[in-house]
C-alpha cells in the first residue's frame, strides 16, 4: 500500500512539473494531472495504473474548487461519481487526443451547470443496505421531475421516494433496456437526465 501511494505521489509530481503561468487576461496556472494530454490519460485508462487514480483525484479537486468558488453553487456534480466523470472524460478524450486533460474537464463541467445544486441539505440512501446510493434529498424531486417530463411519472413531484417513483423509474429503465432495479444508480441517472435534456432541445 505504501509503495502504491508513493508511486502515485511521484506520478503527480512528474505531471505537475510543467506549470502554465497566468497572464493579464486572467488565465490561471494549471497544475498536476490536468496538464497531461488526453492521449496520456487514455493510456492510463487502459493500464488502470496508479496514474489513473491521480487523474481521478485531480477531477475531484477541480470539482471541489468549482463548488467553492462558483456563485450559487453547493455541488456542481450532485449525482455524478468520480468513476462516471472519468468515463465521460474518456469519451471526450477519444475524440480529442491532442487536448490537455484540464481542457476536457473544463468542457465537461460546462455541461453540468444545469445539474448543480445551489444549496446543501440532508443526504438519503435511495438504494438498499447491501447497495447504498447516497444522494442529496433534494435530488429526489429532480429525479421525479425528469420522470414526469418524460411521461413515466403521473403523480406529484413531492420529494418522497415512494413506490410510485420507484415504479416509474423501473419503467424508464425497461424502456432503455436496463435492468429494472428501480434504483437511481449512475447508469440510470445518466440515461434519465440525457433523455430529459434531449426532449427539451
Amino acid at each position: 500500500m505504501k509503495g502504491k501511494i508513493l508511486a502515485t505521489a511521484m506520478a503527480a509530481c512528474l505531471l505537475g512539473s510543467n506549470v502554465q503561468a497566468s497572464d493579464s487576461n486572467g488565465s490561471y496556472a494549471v497544475k498536476g494531472a490536468g496538464l497531461g494530454s488526453c492521449a496520456k490519460f487514455l493510456e492510463s485508462v487502459k493500464a488502470q495504473d496508479n496514474l489513473y487514480y491521480v487523474y481521478g483525484g485531480w477531477v475531484e479537486g477541480y470539482l471541489t474548487a468549482m463548488n467553492r468558488h462558483q456563485a450559487d453553487t453547493f455541488d456542481i456534480s450532485p449525482w455524478q461519481s468520480t468513476a462516471l466523470m472519468l468515463k465521460i472524460a474518456e469519451s471526450f478524450c477519444a475524440k480529442r487526443p491532442d487536448m490537455q486533460f484540464h481542457q476536457i474537464v473544463s468542457s465537461i463541467t460546462q455541461t453540468l451547470d444545469s445539474d448543480r445544486l445551489s444549496s446543501g441539505g440532508e443526504f438519503k440512501n435511495l438504494g438498499t443496505k447491501e447497495k447504498p446510493i447516497i444522494l442529496q434529498a433534494q435530488m429526489i424531486k429532480i429525479i421525479q421531475q425528469a420522470l414526469a417530463d418524460l411521461g413515466f411519472l403521473g403523480g406529484s413531484v413531492d420529494g418522497v421516494y415512494g413506490d410510485g417513483t420507484k415504479d416509474a423509474l423501473g419503467k424508464f429503465q425497461e424502456s432503455k433496456g436496463l435492468v429494472a432495479t428501480r434504483l437511481p444508480d449512475q447508469g440510470t441517472l445518466f440515461e434519465l437526465f440525457k433523455a430529459q435534456k434531449s426532449q427539451g432541445q
